[in-house]
């Protein structure tokens, strides 16, 4: 293998294009790319714990605190009161949010559409394998 070839200097270079990625496409929505990530994922989770999007993240409560109170703040989302469970906090979707779903969605799409052109389903899967199991290296 002749040459030193580093994977975390890829990682981080797929990191910074995705991070600018999402900037841009996420400002017209009125939404930090931040906050973007995380209402996706609440679109696709609703009626989540807020320990659920911290997990899913892997935030610190501190930042996740600050991300949903943003979200919150800017309209996005509104936190209930779990029916059985009253000290638990669930997270929904506002009228907002709901109205920008397609627009997130499609910017998802697009990203995943650009990242993976060219590669077959097999080794899509294969990527996504090899990927699991770097991220499975990397945990406490």
């Amino acid at each position: 293998m002749g040459k030193h070839r580093s994977v975390g200097r890829l990682i981080s270079i797929l990191h910074r294009a995705s991070q600018m990625y999402f900037q841009r496409e996420s400002l017209p929505l009125g939404l930090p790319h931040g906050q973007f990530q995380a209402l996706h994922f609440i679109a696709e989770n609703e009626g989540l714990p807020q320990s659920q999007i911290q997990t899913h993240f892997e935030l610190d409560k501190g930042s996740v605190s600050s991300l949903v109170k943003g979200l919150e703040k800017n309209g996005f989302i509104v936190r209930k009161s779990d029916e059985l469970d009253k000290r638990a906090v669930k997270i929904y979707l506002t009228a907002k949010a709901r109205k920008q779903l397609p627009a997130i969605n499609k910017v998802f799409k697009e990203w995943t559409c650009q990242l993976l052109a060219g590669f077959s389903d097999k080794e899509k899967e294969t990527l996504f394998d090899y990927m699991g199991r770097m991220m499975a290296n990397v945990k406490d």
